[in-house]
């Protein structure tokens, strides 16, 4: 049963950032943003839907809440340099030291 559980999360997960990454896309932000947290709620350690959770936040002009997702995906894989330039390009259009 819980390979079974694991199974159908891993799937959801797959599923829900790809379709987050299709919807982005697309410029539906709001459907994007809804697909990612569902990544991250299912594997809190998915550093790539925090990315792109960061950038559909500073596109919709939550700085400090993209800034917190970037941060937590750093966090969770700190040697991946687009992370950082993400984070470096908010820091320089808010003119915020790192």
């Amino acid at each position: 049963m819980a390979i079974e559980k694991e199974i159908k999360d891993k799937r959801e997960v797959q599923f829900c950032f790809e379709e987050g990454k299709k919807q982005k896309r697309a410029g539906n932000l709001t459907a994007a943003r809804i697909n990612f947290e569902g990544v991250i709620r299912l594997q809190p350690d998915h550093f790539a839907a925090y990315n792109n959770l960061g950038n559909i936040f500073q596109s919709l002009g939550k700085t400090e809440k993209a800034i917190a997702c970037l941060q937590k995906a750093s966090l969770i894989k700190p040697d991946n340099a687009l992370i950082h330039h993400n984070l470096g390009q908010i820091w320089q259009l808010e003119n915020k030291p790192q």
